[in-house]
């Protein structure tokens, strides 16, 4: 049985399956706590020449700021994109906008507004680190987590991502993404209306147990996938965030609760802000931006991982 997510932070050295690829891809898991300084260290070996791209929904520590204010003035090629809804970040924008940093502000949806880029991203050359932690000033005070990869291969990707989504950012001309085309044998990045489906893949090749925490939940086909899969005998355990979402959260509970699935609120004092499921003891899991609900699904700009052990 594998437990490679037993304790945190854990390195993995995944060789890719793709046969063109000379080398390995080192990944961890970083809790929400130890993000920002996992983050200003990544951002700190950037020199001249280095591309340094963040995208991010909230962006309100000015700690995170002035690492990459520094690695501008070393000579790095800094870019940001913020959500163009969250009114807070302009404190941070008029920063990096003093220090020379490009800033693009992504509207997505019809007024840019209703709907939110609610992507957690940063490269730098060759790592890349994704997952649900804002860069606000309380982030770290979540329970939560973020992925950092790093290889050659990945760094191909994460700068198609990151290219696409400045472009986006720049024209206004945000469109939903259903297909990103690259990925390799342990992983795979999830964008926008991949993520629903890949879901529910996850779901149905699981064999022996499903472990789901989650800030927020109401999307109808997830619910149903879980349910389903607790019908044909695997042990499904849920687990809700019991603080602001709770009212948000309270007719997934129900529904599961009435599935017979094991569920139930976070008993921790800080917010559970996780996306995370967890299947066959970590056999694959998926983590992200995208809580599992219907504007998560179907109308904000999210961004997950989908990783392989096995």
């Amino acid at each position: 049985m594998k437990k490679w997510m037993a304790a945190l932070p854990i390195v993995l050295l995944l060789t890719s399956g793709n046969s063109n690829a000379k080398s390995s891809m080192a990944m961890k898991i970083i809790p929400a706590a130890n993000v920002a300084q996992e983050a200003i260290q990544l951002i700190s070996t950037a020199k001249r020449g280095t591309s340094v791209d963040v995208e991010m929904y909230e962006f309100t520590n000015l700690q995170l700021a002035q690492a990459l204010i520094g690695a501008e003035n070393r000579g790095a090629s800094v870019k940001v994109i913020m959500d163009a809804s969250y009114k807070q970040n302009v404190i941070i924008q008029e920063m990096l906008l003093k220090a020379r940093i490009p800033v693009e502000r992504m509207k997505v949806g019809s007024d840019g507004y209703t709907n939110l880029d609610h992507v957690k991203f940063l490269q730098v050359g060759n790592a890349l680190m994704i997952g649900g932690v804002n860069w606000g000033k309380w982030s770290g005070r979540t329970v939560d987590q973020d992925v950092e990869l790093s290889g050659s291969t990945i760094s191909v990707e994460g700068r198609i991502l990151f290219s696409y989504d400045w472009w986006q950012a720049r024209t206004g001309a945000y469109v939903r993404n259903t297909s990103f085309p690259l990925g390799f044998s342990h992983y795979q990045l999830l964008v926008d209306g991949q993520i629903e489906p890949a879901i529910i893949d996850a779901i149905q090749e699981a064999k022996q147990s499903i472990v789901v925490r989650m800030f927020a939940m109401d999307n109808k086909s997830l619910l149903n996938a879980l349910i389903t899969a607790k019908a044909r005998g695997v042990s499904v355990r849920v687990v809700l965030d019991s603080h602001d979402q709770k009212w948000f959260n309270a007719k997934a509970y129900r529904i599961l609760k009435n599935a017979g699935i094991n569920v139930g609120y976070d008993a921790s004092s800080i917010v559970l802000h996780e996306k995370m499921i967890n299947i066959d003891n970590g056999t694959m899991m998926i983590i992200g931006s995208a809580n599992w609900t219907n504007s998560g699904m179907k109308y904000n700009h999210e961004l997950d991982v989908e990783i392989f052990n096995s």
